[in-house]
């Protein structure tokens, strides 16, 4: 009996201790269906809402042109964060799990507090980025619904402003979630979300590339008096699309932490 008493106490000690990784840190649980559904959440982001648009105001060589530059660096920044998730050995090395980890191992600490304030500030603007791309699709919804009931005569002004703060304080809601990271179910959820606007997108664009009968569309893009563009709103429009691609490319901003969850990593 003092044996299998010992044993059910050993057993229950093992249950009792923490679960946490061979470096002291939380336990990974992350798969290969989460990983891949928090990289496809973060590559078909909102940001590919607003492509077709860029490319219209660049035209057909400046556009893919943009689009192919960002894709190459998002592609070589992606690869270099990658070979900084271990330090030292590749496979037994201490482990980044964040961006200023990487940094910090890598650089040293002198440049920790120069990366930190450019990964925040790309944070923050990529916050703005959202909150106005969630804000001009309500707003869209709500002048569709509009149109639909006193005609497209109508100019059915609308403000983004209220749908902003909407969006604001909804997401500070979520933020209050403890452990939101941990559940693994909402990446999924987005991810059907970016497929199911990314398919409705090019369905539109399908669609509307048969009703004109063919693809419209200049090499330098909207500009000219006859399309209501002047020399200056198409230098700002051209700015405004460059800005748009960069967003829709801003994947490697959570590589490492995706790559932190892995179970196999």
């Amino acid at each position: 009996m003092t044996g299998a008493a010992g044993d059910r106490e050993r057993g229950h000690m093992e249950l009792a201790k923490p679960l946490v990784d061979d470096d002291g840190r939380p336990l990974r649980t992350g798969t290969l269906w989460t990983a891949s559904a928090h990289i496809i959440t973060a590559v078909i982001g909102s940001g590919v809402l607003s492509l077709a648009w860029g490319v219209a105001q660049l035209g057909w060589v400046a556009g893919p042109a943009v689009m192919g530059l960002f894709a190459a660096v998002i592609y070589y920044t992606s690869t270099l964060l990658a070979e900084c998730y271990r330090c030292g050995d590749p496979v037994f090395g201490q482990r980044n799990r964040t961006y200023i980890d990487a940094v910090r191992a890598t650089l040293g600490s002198s440049k920790e507090r120069l990366c930190s304030a450019m990964q925040l500030s790309n944070l923050f603007g990529i916050g703005i980025g959202v909150s106005i791309a969630a804000s001009v699709s309500m707003r869209a919804i709500k002048r569709a619904g509009c149109f639909h009931w006193k005609g497209h005569k109508d100019a059915c002004h609308a403000s983004t402003s209220p749908y902003i703060a909407i969006f604001g304080v909804i997401q500070i809601v979520f933020s209050q979630i403890p452990d939101l990271d941990k559940v693994w179910w909402l990446s999924t959820v987005a991810s059907i979300m970016s497929f199911s606007y990314s398919s409705i997108g090019i369905s539109l664009g399908v669609a509307q590339i048969i009703v004109n009968g063919g693809m419209k569309g200049t090499v330098s893009g909207v500009i000219g008096v006859s399309a209501g563009v002047t020399v200056m709103q198409k230098v700002w429009r051209s700015l405004q699309a460059f800005g748009n691609i960069a967003f829709a490319y801003g994947f490697s901003i959570i590589l490492l932490e995706i790559q932190a969850s892995h179970q196999q990593s």
